[in-house]
């Protein structure tokens, strides 16, 4: 046996260790080479610059290097891969990218293939008895292309020939970037958190970030780490929008911010099962900050995800297109029609309506019974819609209740389960034990389709239904082989669940009335072809910034925001937030007429939406200005959960949209009181005027400007609670 196995048995003495059997010849893979210790393998895209070198231990550390900025990016001992198993008999270890060496490496122009081989893990017992020769394999695999603009591609499969390990997940591509430049004070990261999150100096202030993707609180597979002389984008690029878990943590020595990407396992639990990386993951240098990455991510979008959609987006009604502000309340008609209609009014735009408990039953108990529903709901939507307020009731798109007298007989074996087989539970605010249920059922999904037709059908004609969850909360890893998926990880939730099931609704929809629309709730990106809106009520964090609209806007009406508490001035944050963000405004009570001074800030930017839609509606976002000033801070309690919820942001919200006829609005919010000036410095080039004269114009204002294409310095005065806006063009 070669000298270092040796080692490795008898320095784990009498427990179990997992034995990396070397092979150093196969089939069209070559050695790993005593050569590479002199001569490393080195890819170039661009700027980039990739280099593999072998160490001492035989292992093999990467390197990515910014030659532009004479850097290398990252920590060499970090391991680029590793692979978590388990036995049947529920053993369970870890292997990485450090702790053996490449079985050998194919090298190509532009790329290289190194090849591991993993061999069953033994007591020491197993390791005396059996011969190398009779040692179940497991080969890993791992290619890493030079792709254009400064970029790398990276794919990963595994082999498992084993009959007793199973392949829980796999955690590809791993990097440790170190600070960026001499000093990690003027780094800043990114992170896809709800609309999208800033974090200054992670290496100092911290980071911890984690949730499986797709869902609310992780809709989008990427980040992005930059300071002035560039940065670094990283991504997996699934296309079928997989399962998996984006990990962004500064290190536990605070030296490196580490970024993993961690994919549960198609078929965890079944011996032998093999896995391939579901897309391909990407690192990226680029210049500029959170918004060139994010066009980074949106260009791959729409050229290869299977949730890209048409940038008319003829599927989603023209009304819904048009809708400026939202109501939310909840119960009967008496209670509810009236005030909506004295709202709507008072607005005088297009206004919408979310209506929940128009049920009998009460939230979040007895689902998916909703029928009957309140005796005079049908009655109300009716009263609604003659004063020209359209109407959204709610529905849970996930949940059914464990306690109803069908779950046991009809439910339970659709639902959701655990490795062991028992069903997953989730609690909320009723503390009812609800089920999650599998969207790959036939089931579930014709479940859902009759509710949501039956509410849009004759008998109540509502204009939509809101569909709760399915864009909000994770997938749950299902283990039910009766399903027919695969178990545990994958992309059967979206591809085999969701995605049939919601665009099956829609086909139904469009026979019934074209003009019918749905929602769900929050933002998780794979879901953005099947639904026609999100609701945004969870964009509430610190350093919020729109880079989830920076993707997406226009493509899906992004609407409303979570009004709760009675902080007047949070509520003023968060309209002129959501404003110059893209989204549709309110999702409020109408009882929000009372305080006159936000009630006036909302009518305003309702109206001054609803005049610029082409451009905020179904144009596309643009790169925020650049102001510069005596701009204040201002902290509001933004209530969430029940709990304060200090929010610190600018007083001057601004955003920047473009419309189909490339003419360009920015927009500046002032949320306070206090008047605020501000110099706007206008940059031509950066927004694809390369230096042509345009002309800027106030809108409904008498401030006109004759630009020369070159840049500069516009002066502004914004009175207190005031919007203004900008219109650009040649």
């Amino acid at each position: 046996m070669i000298s270092w196995l040796s080692d490795a048995i008898h320095a784990k003495l009498m427990r179990p260790i997992f034995i990396i059997m070397a092979i150093y010849s196969c089939a069209g893979i070559r050695a790993w080479s005593d050569s590479l210790l002199e001569n490393p393998i080195v890819i170039h895209s661009g700027r980039m610059t990739m280099t593999i070198e072998k160490q001492e231990n035989q292992s093999a550390a990467i390197s990515w290097k910014d030659e532009k900025a004479s850097r290398t990016l990252n920590q060499l001992d970090h391991p680029l891969w590793q692979v978590d198993l388990q036995r049947l008999d529920g053993e369970k270890i870890s292997i990485d990218s450090r702790q053996c060496p490449p079985a050998g490496e194919t090298k190509g122009s532009d790329s290289v293939e190194i090849e591991w081989k993993l061999g069953e893990l033994l007591t020491e017992e197993d390791a005396e008895e059996q011969s190398d020769a009779e040692t179940e394999e497991i080969r890993l695999i791992c290619q890493l292309k030079a792709a254009p603009e400064d970029r790398v591609e990276t794919a990963l499969t595994i082999d498992n020939q084993t009959s007793d390990w199973s392949i829980q997940q796999v955690i590809f591509p791993m990097i440790a970037l170190k600070p960026l430049g001499e000093s990690s004070e003027d780094d800043v990261l990114v992170i896809p958190r709800v609309s999208g999150e800033l974090v200054f100096d992670p290496m100092k202030k911290g980071v911890s970030f984690s949730g499986l993707y797709p869902s609310g609180w992780s809709p989008m597979s990427f980040c992005a780490e930059w300071d002035p002389q560039g940065g670094l984008y990283f991504a997996v690029e699934d296309p079928l929008g997989s399962s998996r878990d984006l990990q962004v943590k500064r290190s536990d020595d605070q030296k490196t911010v580490t970024i993993h990407m961690k994919t549960p396992a198609p078929d965890a639990g079944v011996a032998g099962n093999d896995f391939t990386l579901s897309g391909k993951g990407v690192l990226q240098l680029f210049d500029g900050d959170w918004f060139d990455a994010a066009q980074i991510y949106k260009r791959w979008v729409f050229k290869e995800a299977r949730w890209k959609v048409d940038s008319r987006r003829t599927d989603t009604p023209s009304w819904f297109k048009e809708t400026a502000v939202w109501v939310c309340t909840s119960g009967d008609a008496e209670a509810v029609v009236e005030p909506t209609i004295r709202f709507a009014e008072f607005m005088g735009v297009p206004t919408a309506i979310h209506w929940y408990s128009w049920h009998q039953i009460p939230f979040d108990d007895d689902y998916p019974h909703y029928f009957p529903a309140k005796d005079d709901f049908a009655e109300g939507v009716k009263r609604l819609q003659e004063a020209g307020v359209r109407v959204m009731p709610y529905i849970n798109g996930r949940l059914w209740d464990s306690d109803t007298q069908d779950f046991q007989t009809v439910a339970l074996p659709a639902a959701t389960k655990d490795a062991s087989g028992k069903y997953y539970v989730e609690e909320y605010g009723s503390k009812q034990k609800l089920v999650p249920m599998c969207p790959t059922t036939r089931l579930w999904q014709d479940k859902v389709q009759e509710i949501v037709l039956r509410l849009l059908g004759p008998e109540f004609n509502v204009d939509g239904v809101y569909i709760d969850q399915v864009a909000a909360a994770s997938p749950r890893l299902c283990c039910d082989s009766f399903h027919g998926h695969p178990l545990n990880g994958g992309h059967w939730w979206t591809v085999d669940g969701y995605w049939p099931m919601i665009m099956e609704l829609q086909r139904k929809m469009q026979e019934l009335n074209p003009e019918k629309m749905i929602t769900t709730e929050c933002n998780a990106e794979p879901y953005l072809h099947c639904f026609d809106g999100y609701l945004t009520w969870h964009f509430q964090y610190q350093n919020q910034i729109p880079l989830f609209a920076a993707v997406y806007g226009g493509k899906i009406q992004l609407f409303s925001r979570s009004y709760q508490g009675n902080d007047q001035l949070a509520h003023r944050m968060k309209i002129g937030q959501s404003l110059v963000f893209g989204e549709q405004l309110g999702w409020l009570s109408p009882a929000i007429l009372e305080h006159k001074e936000t009630a006036e800030f909302m009518r305003k930017a309702a109206r001054l939406r609803h005049d610029l839609l082409p451009h905020l509606s179904w144009g596309e976002m643009a790169r925020p200005p650049v102001t510069a000033g005596d701009i204040p801070d201002v902290t509001a309690d933004w209530a969430w959960s029940g709990q304060k919820w200090p929010i610190t942001d600018s007083a001057l919200q601004c955003g920047a949209w473009r419309s189909g006829d490339r003419s360009i609005v920015f927009l500046f919010a002032n949320v306070t009181e206090i008047p605020i000036k501000f110099t706007w410095n206008w940059t031509p080039e950066r927004y694809g005027f390369d230096n042509e004269p345009v002309q800027i114009q106030q809108w409904k204002g008498e401030q006109t400007l004759a630009v020369d294409g070159k840049p500069q310095k516009i002066s502004i005065e914004l009175p207190g609670l005031e919007i203004a806006a900008y219109l650009v063009e040649k």
